[in-house]
């Protein structure tokens, strides 16, 4: 007897595959290094402003101080790269990178606002950080969507999907 599968869970099963093999590629300290870097400069004016003890949280710890939302923004982070290496297969088609981007604008406004408000979650403040943590966050999802776009460009040209 043989076994009937459905063309959905095929397509489903094709797309993990590939996401597994874009994940290996993906280094998680350059992206924890990347987001220190990006909202390093937001937490620490955060922990200066709730008058916190500086021996307690230091101006290089105020990021490792909120774990919970390094962990938020790995998520976002990683799901942008995939996102971008998925749409990689238009850039191997022939459109440019600003074409493919148009393709799912609404998804990295998703990721945009949806790690914004995570982190706005904790501010002192929200009204009046709203811009810092959109400026911040809005390059760090671009930049991340652009390296999973340039290896899913570079799978599709290897045939490695």
């Amino acid at each position: 007897m043989t076994v009937i599968t459905t063309l959905p869970a095929k397509r489903k099963e094709k797309q993990q595959l590939f996401e597994r093999k874009m994940l290996r590629q993906l280094s998680l300290d350059e992206l924890e290094r990347d987001i220190h870097q990006c909202f390093r400069p937001l937490l620490s004016l955060q922990c200066t402003s709730r008058k916190m003890n500086a021996g307690a949280v230091s101006k290089n710890q105020s990021v490792q101080a909120y774990p919970f939302l390094l962990d938020q923004c790995l998520d976002t982070v990683i799901d942008a790269y995939l996102l971008g290496a998925t749409h990689g297969r238009f850039g191997f088609y022939g459109e440019t990178v600003c074409e493919a981007k148009e393709r799912c604008d609404i998804e990295r406004e998703v990721f945009v606002h949806g790690l914004c408000a995570a982190l706005m979650g904790w501010a002192d403040e929200p009204k009046e950080r709203y811009e810092l943590f959109l400026g911040a966050t809005e390059p760090l999802i671009d930049r991340w969507w652009n390296k999973g776009f340039q290896e899913g460009k570079k799978a599709y040209r290897l045939r490695l999907y």
